[in-house]
């Protein structure tokens, strides 16, 4: 799988409720890729704007799911 790297989200749609009941987010990315993210609260870490590096894993039963990557905390000296 390939990781894309410091790409920027165009849009983030409202929250849906999932039969677990979780939270699925559709993510719009400006380089055309599509994918949803689960989140256990209504509420998105993520916004229109932001750039994330991000995989996309694909399950095969609807849209890929979302895997952001952190990136990694330094440490100042």
């Amino acid at each position: 799988m390939i990781i894309k790297l410091n790409q920027k989200i165009e849009s983030v749609s409202l929250p849906r409720r999932t039969k677990h009941g979780n939270f699925v987010f559709d993510v719009f990315m400006e380089n055309g890729d599509v994918a949803v993210w689960f989140n256990n609260i209504p509420h998105s870490s993520i916004n229109a704007g932001d750039c994330i590096t991000y995989q996309l894993i694909d399950k095969g039963y609807f849209d890929p799911i979302l895997k952001i990557h952190k990136p990694k905390q330094t440490l100042n000296k």
